[in-house]
This record gives C-alpha cells, sequence and structure tokens, in this order.
C-alpha cells in the first residue's frame, strides 16, 4: 500500500490497505496505514474511526495516540 500511494496510485493504495484490515484485523497498524489514506482523501470521520480502532488494539504505540491527537 505504502509503495502504491508514493507512485500516486491512491485507489491502489487504498485497495491494499483495506485488504490488509480485512485479513489482520487486530492488526493495529493495519488500521493506521488505512486512516492515513484517508486522510490524504479528506475523509477525517473515517480516519478517526480508523485510528480511534488502532488506539485500542495498542494503546501504549506513541505513533498512533499522536496521530489521534492531531
Amino acid at each position: 500500500g505504502r509503495l502504491r500511494a508514493l507512485l500516486d496510485d491512491l485507489e491502489g493504495a487504498m485497495s491494499d490497505f483495506e485488504r490488509a484490515v480485512t485479513l489482520s484485523p487486530d492488526d493495529p497498524l493495519a488500521y493506521g496505514a488505512r486512516a492515513g489514506m484517508h486522510l490524504i482523501e479528506q475523509r477525517f470521520a473515517l480516519a478517526t474511526t480508523d485510528l480511534e480502532r488502532a488506539v485500542a488494539l495498542d494503546p501504549e504505540d506513541p505513533a498512533l495516540v499522536g496521530d489521534l491527537a492531531y
């Protein structure tokens, strides 16, 4: 997903991150990555939902907590 995003394939990147969440629903980094795509696409409510889920899964991750606070 990240490589596709860097290559400006935002649709492909989002597809990759959606698949990551589907395959690993307990992985906070999958939700954090998808939240980043939502932010790029200015879908702030969806980004917040994903970041809240990520923090619920790993409340000790300072990057996820910081992203949610931002």
